[in-house]
């Protein structure tokens, strides 16, 4: 069980219904939320969380954006890259639920903080409750 519950995001289709977010088609001025948590993975056949992180220096909006630039993130596009996000309102609170996202989701790229991990939801927990 999650010690903290995370509400995670996603976009609407043209008939409003939820769908994870393209990372690279997703309106990121439309992400307002000034601290926070994201994981990016790939479509492909056999789907991989490439990279999780924080937003804490700026909106998570404004680190999706720049995510769009990094290579290491474009090796994966031809699969389709899919992003959700999450807001910690307690930025003291990153570093931890980041740690843990990192060591159940292994993501392909990037580094965990060194910080005790902090359990919370999966992206994909809420799919059950749909």
């Amino acid at each position: 069980m999650a010690d903290q519950a995370l509400v995670w995001r996603r976009c609407m289709d043209a008939e409003e219904r939820p769908q994870w977010c393209s990372l690279l088609r997703l309106d990121t001025a439309s992400v307002t939320a000034e601290h926070g948590v994201y994981v990016v993975w790939h479509g492909g056949d056999e789907p991989e969380t490439v990279l999780v992180g924080q937003a804490f220096f700026v909106t998570v909006g404004e680190q999706l954006a720049r995510l769009r630039d990094d290579e290491r993130l474009l090796a994966y596009a031809d699969h389709g890259l899919f992003v959700t996000w999450a807001e910690v309102k307690d930025a003291d609170l990153l570093d931890g639920v980041e740690r843990y996202l990192g060591d159940r989701l292994e993501p392909l790229e990037g580094r965990v903080p060194d910080a005790v991990p902090l359990p919370v939801n999966l992206p994909w927990d809420e799919e059950d409750d749909d």
